[in-house]
């Protein structure tokens, strides 16, 4: 297994006790910190993928102009010598992920959101091959079963806690969590930040394999993605500003701000059980941090 010298670790769960939410124990993984580009999830589903490259080999994924992901791949390619290319989704723009993108050494490739929905396609990938040549293709956001593999070492083997709780784009993260801990008590609850119902579900089976279904330890929430991906309102950006406030845990309104609230609210709801011990996963999500 290859790894990053500059990649740290959390020290420890990070533990919370908010005056308001008395009948939650809420510990955080802190994540967000192994890396300044790597954050998160993201190693831990990639780490698989480029476990065998070379660095006469080249690696292409996929992402928005505001991808961490393709950041993290661009980053994992520059620290371990991989060449890396991104095909980014709209039209070409220039901020701070695509500027460090480009720093880190990755080839930038802007597609029409028209194209960007045959990216799966065999006939899609077989042009990107012709292209830009031989390439290993990495699903956006590490989805596949190397993900998922990845994802695994984001626990132990035995978790003390009644939920690990996580948002989800791709649901990669909390199939690798779930798979761990299956044999457990741990529930696993991911929240998807994409509007629609079994999003994650269907991807998860095409991408993978997983069958959510063979996973009685893994629920899948669709309530809280406030609109969609990259959507929110002044309720989520208000919870936002209250959760860094008191915690001094930054969290992005994307991913972490969502499933964060979900999270509250479900509680309140009494849906998590009396006085749930809850491990939070702190996927990242944040940015280049320049």
């Amino acid at each position: 297994m290859i790894s990053l010298q500059s990649l740290s670790y959390y020290d420890e769960d990070v533990s919370f006790s908010l005056p308001e939410k008395e009948t939650m124990q809420l510990s955080v993984r802190r994540f967000d910190r192994l890396h300044r580009e790597i954050s998160g999830n993201k190693w831990f589903k990639l780490q698989d993928w480029l476990s065998d490259m070379s660095n006469e080999e080249v690696v292409l994924s996929f992402g928005g102009a505001y991808s961490n992901h393709l950041l993290a791949l661009s980053a994992a390619g520059k620290e371990l010598g991989i060449k890396t290319i991104g095909i980014v989704r709209g039209e070409e723009v220039t901020n701070s992920w695509i500027s460090t993108m480009r720093k880190n050494g990755m080839l930038l490739h802007f597609v029409s959101r028209e194209a960007y929905r045959l990216k799966n396609q065999e006939s899609f990938l077989k042009d990107i091959q012709k292209q830009f040549g031989k390439c290993l293709i990495i699903p956006e956001g590490g989805a596949g079963e190397p993900g998922i593999t990845g994802a695994m070492g984001m626990v132990n083997e035995v978790e003390l806690y009644d939920w690990i709780a996580l948002p989800g784009g791709t649901g990669t993260s909390a199939a690798g969590i779930a798979k761990k801990l299956q044999n457990g008590s741990c529930k696993v609850l991911c929240f998807q930040v994409l509007k629609g119902d079994s999003i994650l579900k269907n991807e998860l089976k095409e991408t993978s394999g997983f069958d959510v279904e063979l996973f009685r330890n893994l629920q899948i929430d669709c309530e809280y993605h406030f609109g969609g991906y990259a959507k929110s309102n002044e309720e989520l950006k208000n919870f936002q500003e209250q959760w860094i406030e008191q915690t001094a845990v930054p969290i992005d309104l994307i991913y972490g701000a969502k499933a964060l609230y979900g999270l509250y609210e479900k509680n309140h709801r009494g849906l998590l059980g009396e006085n749930p011990n809850i491990l939070y996963i702190h996927t990242g999500g944040l940015g280049p941090m320049i």
